[in-house]
């Protein structure tokens, strides 16, 4: 079953995308990653990330109007990996571990509509 775990926006200067949105919000940024993350903790568990992918490859950058990435959590990245490959996404990423706040694995897929999704599992 998933759960709608955050959403994160793709920004060019980390730094005044925080000022922004902690203004927008009226709260403040809850973790911080030097220049390439920050997020906002809400109340019920889901929270908005900013991150900036300047030091990303070409290739996993995003074009201008992909920069919304939603993301849902899981307990089995395996389980839901296979069961989203069934569905024939146009695009299925395969399952990366990576460490910027706290550890955990994830995929990214493309829906049928053309937009990015991301499935994580934490540690």
């Amino acid at each position: 079953m998933f759960k709608l775990d955050h959403v994160h926006l793709n920004v060019k200067n980390l730094d005044r995308a925080i000022k922004f949105y902690e203004e927008l919000l009226g709260m403040k940024v809850q973790h911080r990653y030097k220049e390439r993350w920050a997020d906002f903790q809400t109340n019920d568990g889901t929270y908005l990330g900013l991150y900036n992918p300047k030091d990303d490859d070409k290739e996993h950058t995003h074009m201008l109007g992909t920069n919304v990435t939603p993301v849902f959590r899981t307990g089995n990245i395996k389980e839901e990996h296979e069961m989203i490959r069934r569905l024939s996404p146009k695009t299925i990423t395969g399952i990366q571990h990576i460490n910027f706040i706290h550890p955990y694995d994830f995929f990214m897929f493309e829906d049928t509509e053309g937009n990015i999704w991301e499935v994580a599992e934490y540690r």
